[in-house]
This record gives structure tokens, sequence and C-alpha cells, in this order.
């Protein structure tokens, strides 16, 4: 969504400032692969891709991760 690409925008610029050798990896989450691919080819740095579709995808994907940050909405529900 929105606020999630925002997010993307901003940590992909902060990333593209450290030397390559030196970037942290880090990926997008989400359910819809093409938009995930669209948000991640704006991207000055590579950042890996995880569709997700269930729990079991959620669980591998998060196994992955020393940090989550979660971009899901709606907020008024998901908060």
């Amino acid at each position: 969504g929105y606020t999630g690409s925002l997010m993307v925008e901003h940590l992909d610029a902060v990333l593209s400032m450290q030397a390559e050798s030196h970037r942290h990896q880090w990926g997008i989450a989400g359910r819809n692969i093409g938009k995930l691919q669209n948000v991640a080819s704006n991207c000055k740095t590579e950042p890996r891709i995880f569709h997700v579709t269930d729990n079991a995808q959620l669980s591998h994907m998060a196994s992955k991760c020393r940090v989550i940050i979660s971009a899901i909405g709606p907020y008024s529900i998901c908060g």
C-alpha cells in the first residue's frame, strides 16, 4: 500500500548511501507479487522479494529476518 511504499522508498534511500560492501540485506513482503516487483523496480538497492500468501510462508519469511516492520492496514482494524 501507500504507507509501505513510502517506507521502502525511505529505507532504500538510506541504504543506497552506504558502500555496497557494507550494505545490509533487506526485503519486502506482501500478497501481490506484481505490486512487490513494481516497488522493488524503483529501488536503487536490491531488496529481496517475499511473496507471502499463507501462514507457512509468513513463518518462513520471518525466520530469515532480524527486524520486521509491518505496514499492514487498514490501521483502524490492524492497528
